[in-house]
């Protein structure tokens, strides 16, 4: 990117924007495909309803995840840093999210891992599509907290917003112009 934008050729706005729609198609095609496959495989809940929830939760998942490696790979200064960095933060959003360790059992240094992991809204949605109304007592056995899937959802998108403005400030500061 430093030798096309010495050269002038695009604005970062036009970076920025460009790789947002191109990776779209995939972020959407993928766990669309995934979730066909998976949700009748498995033997969640029957009916459309549902599996739109499990779709969509997947295509979060999918925005969450690009968003976050957009934002390290902005603010590695080379790749091995930013391969060294994706999997470390992955783990940990992943562990933090309440399906591993119930958030009662997450140590209170580290509490702050549960409040901010995408995969924990993620998780909840997922959880609440399945069992509310079937069988709570797998909501209670997994602390699922009292967030609606719309509220998870927009949780999910938040994340999506606040990392992606982040990965465009970064772009901003560590390559503006230095003509």
């Amino acid at each position: 990117m430093n030798r096309e934008r010495t050269a002038g050729l695009y604005r970062t706005s036009s970076y920025f924007l460009s790789k947002i729609i191109f990776d779209l198609p995939f972020e959407i095609l993928w766990p669309t495909i995934l979730s066909s496959i998976v949700y009748f495989s498995v033997g969640f809940r029957s009916g459309f309803g549902p599996f739109v929830i499990f779709t969509l939760t997947l295509w979060f998942v999918a925005f969450d995840s690009a968003s976050l490696f957009f934002a390290i790979a902005t603010l590695s200064p080379n790749l091995g840093v930013a391969m060294a960095l994706a999997p470390l933060l992955l783990i940990l959003l992943i562990l933090g999210s309440g399906f591993w360790v119930l958030p009662s059992q997450i140590p209170g240094g580290w509490i702050w891992l549960y409040y901010i992991s995408f995969f924990r809204f993620a998780f909840q949605a997922l959880m609440v599509n399945e069992f509310s109304g079937t069988d709570a007592a797998a909501l209670v056995a997994y602390e699922i907290s009292g967030l609606t899937i719309m509220e998870n959802f927009m949780c999910l998108w938040a994340i999506v917003i606040v990392l992606r403005v982040v990965s465009y400030l970064f772009l901003l500061v560590l390559y503006r112009d230095k003509r």
